[in-house]
């Protein structure tokens, strides 16, 4: 049970956190970043920020590195959800839901722009996490030996 709670800590919702916290600074004219502002009743002090206009980095953590850690904390909730012991089946589940999500911004019934980058970050990241559940476990039970 410990384990299920640094998990979700750790895997879930401190990226979810940063994520949201690069998003709400880099995306000050999207539709939720403006519902946040609106909730906490404060001015927005990014709004103006042109992400098109800063630094290739600053647009690559933009549009990458909140895809790639929000497919990070999916893929680490289906691991709590379906236990540690079916990581194989958390990868293809995470990738399938990753892909769909991904392709129905295609036909624009997930809101979005389809990018065929996002889609390879998005797996990458699903592999990334297995692979280092993966590492943990091992490591966890070498030590238990």
């Amino acid at each position: 049970m410990m384990k299920n709670r640094k998990r979700l800590l750790f895997g879930v919702f401190l990226p979810l956190f940063i994520g949201a916290i690069i998003y709400i600074v880099l995306s000050p004219n999207a539709y939720l970043t403006k519902l946040f502002w609106n909730m906490i009743r404060i001015d927005n002090p990014f709004d103006g920020v042109r992400v098109s206009k800063m630094h290739i980095v600053v647009r690559m953590i933009r549009y990458y590195l909140c895809d790639f850690i929000w497919a990070l904390a999916l893929t680490q909730s289906i691991i709590v959800i379906l236990g540690d012991k079916n990581l194989l089946i958390s990868g293809f589940v995470g990738i399938g839901f990753c892909s769909v999500c991904e392709i129905a911004q295609l036909f624009d019934s997930v809101p979005g722009t389809f990018d065929h980058i996002d889609l390879i970050v998005e797996n990458l990241a699903v592999i990334l996490s297995i692979l280092t559940s993966l590492f943990i476990r091992r490591l966890h039970y070498e030590k238990g030996s």
